[in-house]
């Protein structure tokens, strides 16, 4: 198990934030992953407009799972319309 620190940016319309942010602990809970430690930025402006939306909701987390697996999740984040930016870094 390798740990890795996963921040994503999501769309504030509507609940796109809820319903990408489950999605994500799905696809996790799939290649066994697990979130050590959870942080909820919450709402901001954006420096920048991203696809046209001027706010964004961020979410941090910590997480391990096994590193064969980070293409999978990097699909599975990219599928999701909610999600309008990611990073993942390996700790």
């Amino acid at each position: 198990m390798e740990q890795y620190e996963l921040t994503l940016l999501f769309s504030v319309r509507g609940d796109l934030y809820k319903t990408g942010s489950d999605t994500v602990r799905e696809v996790l809970q799939k290649i066994n992953g697990k979130i050590s430690k959870e942080e909820d930025m919450g709402e901001r402006p954006l420096a920048y407009p991203v696809r046209k939306e001027e706010h964004g909701h961020y979410l941090s987390w910590d997480i391990e799972f096994d590193g064969s697996a980070v293409q999978s999740l990097k699909e599975a984040i990219q599928a999701h319309t909610a999600v309008l930016k990611y990073l993942l870094v390996k700790k």
